[in-house]
């Protein structure tokens, strides 16, 4: 896995050299490299999906035991920089008499969390694979078939850019 990461940030500038080089088809180039990368991605997203087909669930009550606060910085100058604080819903839950904890897929802005997101104490509930009782996600259309979307929201974006183009 690491050496197809390594191929990939490599590739990234033998692409804009080779669009530079070669100025007659360079927008071509960069479009074939992009539409490689996206499609790559439309792939894998649809191969974790059946992987995790493949898994067999069981349905467990969590609770949201605590918040776990990401800030993230946007990358204007220091004295512009403005600071965002998202909240990640951190959520406790027993499988086979052992105690497990996870967090939720969606991280929440403040305001965002004071509308939506679970509060602590509030009760879910989540899918947790037999084989991998650590990776239990929660219990909801978007968090099951979330790498599904994304790779058929790819291969959409594939196959509407080439009509256009």
């Amino acid at each position: 896995m690491k050496k197809l990461f390594l191929i990939f940030i490599l590739s990234i500038p033998a692409v804009i050299i080779g669009a530079f080089v070669f100025e007659d088809i360079g927008g071509l180039l960069l479009i074939s490299w992009f539409s490689l990368v996206l499609g790559l991605i439309g792939i894998g997203g649809i191969l974790r999906f059946r992987q995790e087909q493949l898994l067999a669930y069981e349905l467990v009550a969590g609770t949201v035991v605590s918040l776990q606060e990401n800030t993230r910085y946007s990358d204007e100058p220091e004295h512009f920089r403005e600071q965002q604080v998202f909240l990640n819903p951190v959520i406790e839950y027993f499988w086979r008499g052992q105690r497990y904890t996870c967090g939720a897929l969606m991280n929440y802005n403040e305001h965002a969390y004071n509308r939506f997101g679970p509060k602590i104490g509030d009760k879910l509930s989540l899918s947790v694979p037999i084989q991998h009782p650590e990776a239990a996600i929660e219990h909801k259309f978007f968090a099951r078939y979330s790498h599904l979307i994304i790779g058929g929201w790819r291969f959409q974006y594939l196959s509407s850019w080439q009509h256009c183009c």
